[in-house]
């Protein structure tokens, strides 16, 4: 399963926590992430970021009301958290650090998702929560090679660049609980007419 298919089935597990508000602040913060990563031109980096955030809200959420297996570990919840403010929260902590130039305008974006959640101790224990979450999926994929430098492989005449993105084939699942590696392959080489075929085509002009 790669690494899009994963975030879709994620996202689609996060649609189902209780109620539609907590569904309007996932698919709400969705949009931002894909948003951020369109304006920063992120490309297929963009992905990544995306799924980082969804297994983000969906630890705060699922530590808040178990229903899944956890892709790490249930988080310790404080009673009455609100999932609201633990969604946005694990989101928004996420895509500041993505995508820190933009951070001014998330920031607003978070004051506003906080701003549907009564104050109290239920937005302060959400709050915690989401940066829980975030902060603990961000510390295990700093180290899953994914931001490695491109390898450079020696090819004669002269080295070659590999293609982008190809340290990914090192990283870990990214929104799997499976840390099988991702394969990601160059593009074959474009194919060559034989002989035999260059033949047949001269003799039939």
């Amino acid at each position: 399963m790669n690494l899009i298919r994963r975030a879709t089935l994620i996202g689609l597990l996060l649609v189902g926590f209780s109620g539609p508000t907590a569904a309007d602040v996932v698919t709400d913060w969705n949009e931002k992430a894909v948003a951020a990563g369109y304006a920063a031109t992120a490309g297929v980096a963009n992905s990544r970021n995306v799924a980082i955030v969804h297994v983000a809200m969906f630890e705060a959420l699922n530590s808040i009301e178990p229903r899944y297996a956890p892709y790490r570990a249930a988080l310790p919840v404080m009673p009455g958290a609100s999932r609201e403010a633990a969604a946005a929260t694990a989101a928004h902590y996420v895509l500041v650090r993505a995508y820190p130039s933009q951070a001014k305008e998330l920031d607003k974006a978070l004051q506003a998702s906080l701003a549907a959640v009564g104050e109290g101790s239920a937005k302060t224990n959400g709050v915690r929560l989401g940066e829980a979450a975030a902060a603990a999926i961000l510390a295990e994929r700093s180290t899953d090679g994914a931001n490695a430098p491109i390898p450079t492989v020696p090819s004669p005449p002269r080295a070659r660049t590999s293609p982008l993105f190809s340290q990914w084939d090192r990283a870990g699942a990214q929104c799997g609980r499976s840390r099988s590696r991702v394969a990601i392959s160059s593009v074959p080489p474009r194919p060559t007419r034989s002989r035999a075929h260059s033949g047949r085509r001269t003799t039939s002009k």
